[in-house]
């Protein structure tokens, strides 16, 4: 899988490397190193919730505004079937009152 590709591997091309010194070089391929297993973390965890995306539940409530993305939540709806844990993935809410707030939730296995 192309995710999996050893970090240590990629080559990095740096612009006008004739403008830098040895340090900066190094301190560049550092930072472009540490910004590519961001992106490599960031695509192994969108892989993961893609494939668990058949146990996603949406709902709306009364806004709770202590809930946040990435909380976990307990979840018992008998009526849909939806019981157990689940990981806040979306929110979204109005400002103004009288509004609702849509949850989209996946289920913490």
């Amino acid at each position: 899988m192309e995710i999996d590709k050893d970090i240590d591997e990629m080559k990095f091309n740096i612009p006008y490397p004739e403008k830098y010194s040895e340090n900066k070089k190094i301190e560049i391929i550092k930072s472009l190193k540490y910004a590519t297993q961001l992106c490599k973390n960031r695509a192994k965890e969108e892989l993961y919730y893609h494939q668990q995306s058949t146990d996603i539940i949406k709902f709306t409530c009364l806004p709770i505004y202590s809930l946040d993305v990435n909380n976990v939540i307990n979840v018992c709806d008998e009526v849909s079937g939806a019981i157990g844990k689940y990981v806040v993935r979306e929110i979204s809410c109005g400002l103004s009152s009288g509004n609702v707030m849509n949850v989209t939730a996946i289920k913490l296995w």
